[in-house]
């Protein structure tokens, strides 16, 4: 459904809006009867039900027709990002120039030639996003049960930090935030205070020493075989799987730091062994949301 919708058509609608629809319009939106920053606009669209504008606007505009105005009393919530209007009631006076349905295209061998399936047509499609489903699902599910794991060991295992290490990681990781921002273009900020990575540094060292000692203590070592398949699997992703994992091999730091990636995945699954473990049934959309929502 997400592939179809990507290439959907719109075709005018000789009817009222309704959900799903995209209305193309003008407003002009005033807060007690002035102006202010960014308050109109013209041949803007909007797919109702998408949540793009505030709460209110979309479900207003339900039933509406081309050619028809309307005014709209609404009010923007209390953490809108803009906080000079944040929390205000606001009048909109919008005209619907044009009403449009969503056509999907059919799924049918064309539907995937256009996608680059050269072989297989629609099947070979299918099973390529059933593929890529059940690996970008995997990948969340480990993720997430990694995260609850080494939760729980932080949680029930109070360590005393030592201040110099402490300060150490959230010197790094203020460096690391620096460089994310740097690479998005953002003007440079200056020193970040460190205070601000304490929380994520204190969790940082405090699991090194966990795993560390769960490591020496259960006599773990990382499992060669799964070394080399966590690598053919990350490859997999690549254009070119087997020049990557030939940079892989040839680079002793980029292999210590995989190494140590799966030894805390062999500590994930032995405290999962001692554990109680239930199982939670969601939907594939449900679980991938929330996989995101907690990255972001």
């Amino acid at each position: 459904m997400r592939l179809r919708k990507q290439r959907v058509v719109w075709l005018v609608a000789e009817r009222a809006a309704a959900d799903e629809d995209r209305v193309t319009l003008d407003y002009h939106g005033t807060i007690d009867g002035q102006e202010f920053a960014g308050n109109h606009a013209q041949g803007i669209t909007v797919v109702l039900g998408s949540g793009s504008m505030i709460a209110g606007f979309e479900d207003g505009l339900k039933g509406a027709r081309a050619g028809q105005h309307l005014e709209l009393q609404l009010k923007f919530p209390d953490d809108y990002h803009h906080q000079d209007i944040a929390g205000k009631a606001v009048v909109f006076n919008i005209d619907v120039q044009k009403v449009e349905a969503p056509e999907l295209p059919p799924l049918n061998d064309e539907f995937a030639s256009q996608l680059g399936v050269t072989e297989g047509g629609l099947e070979t499609l299918k099973n390529d996003v059933r593929k890529n489903m059940q690996r970008e699902l995997d990948q969340a599910i480990h993720d997430k049960v990694k995260q609850q794991v080494m939760d729980g060991l932080f949680r029930v295992n109070a360590i005393e930090v030592p201040k110099t290490l402490l300060n150490e990681e959230a010197q790094r990781l203020a460096a690391q935030m620096q460089q994310r921002l740097s690479g998005y273009g953002t003007k440079s900020l200056g020193q970040l205070p460190l205070n601000l990575f304490e929380g994520q540094a204190q969790r940082r060292v405090a699991l090194g020493f966990i795993l560390s000692e769960i490591v020496q203590k259960q006599g773990l070592a990382a499992d060669s075989a799964k070394v080399r398949e966590t690598l053919l699997r990350h490859a997999s992703t690549y254009e070119s799987p087997d020049d990557v994992v030939k940079w892989y091999f040839g680079d002793k730091q980029r292999m210590a730091e995989l190494e140590s990636l799966v030894l805390e995945d062999q500590v994930v699954d032995w405290v999962l062994e001692q554990a109680q473990v239930t199982d939670k049934l969601v939907t594939f959309d449900e679980f991938m949301s929330q996989s995101r929502s907690q990255a972001a």
